[in-house]
């Protein structure tokens, strides 16, 4: 008898973001799941709006790579660069 099981195939994405310049290096759903926060290797910011899957906004956060975001239930968002700097936004 074998006890070898199937080999299920890997999921498939639901979606691609496109729009950073550079790799993509933190990314954080906001509280509401209405919205996404993506930070990049170029310390770039981004807001998508999840539904329509269209950036709503993009800041110029770091000078360098993004390594953390989040976002507090008031919105509020914390960012964490390579430079040293954590800014609240």
């Amino acid at each position: 008898m074998s006890t070898a099981r199937k080999q299920q195939p890997p999921p498939q994405p639901v979606t691609v973001l496109r729009g950073h310049r550079a790799d993509v290096s933190a990314a954080r759903f906001h509280p509401n799941g209405m919205q996404l926060l993506t930070a990049d290797a170029l310390g770039e910011i981004r807001l998508w709006d999840v539904e329509t899957r269209r950036p709503l906004a993009t800041v110029a956060a770091h000078d360098g790579r993004v390594l953390h975001v989040h976002v507090a239930a008031s919105g509020e968002v914390l960012s964490q660069g390579r430079n040293g700097c954590v800014r609240l936004w």
